[in-house]
């Protein structure tokens, strides 16, 4: 199984993502994103990380033959965790790219439509438009949407 962090390759370009994964047969992955939750908004900061990381989780899912996630508690923290099994590399090199330059983009603001289009896949479950494959990550959002800081 290769491990990925997308903090870890959110500076990486389409080639050094496939030069990350290497030319071998491997088909089972692991998508890590961690958190970091801002202590002055959390219930915000906790809606944001989990829509988007949902959103993140959908795109793979759609790209795997077998998929299952790992959903961290808010309050213990940790990272969220997806695992899947695909032979699309090409679909998968171009995928992490997105998902690590969206997240990136999305966290220094300079473009949003990574946070666009997860915020409408978020109002689109609520609104009854969609099923999810990450239901529990939008459940966590939404708790913490409609929550006012301590």
């Amino acid at each position: 199984m290769i491990c990925i962090d997308l903090h870890e390759i959110r500076h990486y370009n389409n080639k050094l993502i496939a030069d990350f994964l290497g030319d071998k047969e491997e088909k089972e992955f692991a998508v890590v994103i961690p958190l970091s939750i801002d202590k002055e908004d959390v219930n915000y900061s906790v809606f944001y990380q989990y829509a988007l990381a949902a959103y993140a989780g959908e795109k793979l899912s759609a790209i795997s033959e077998s998929f299952g996630y790992y959903v961290p508690c808010p309050k213990r923290g940790g990272p969220i965790r997806f695992d899947f099994v695909t032979t699309n590399r090409e679909a998968l090199v171009t995928l992490l790219y997105a998902l690590a330059e969206g997240i990136r983009l999305s966290a220094e603001e300079e473009g949003l439509q990574f946070y666009d289009e997860a915020i409408q896949y978020f109002s689109d479950y609520f609104d009854g438009r969609l099923k999810s494959v990450c239901s529990s990550l939008l459940v966590i959002a939404g708790d913490h949407l409609w929550k006012e800081d301590l």
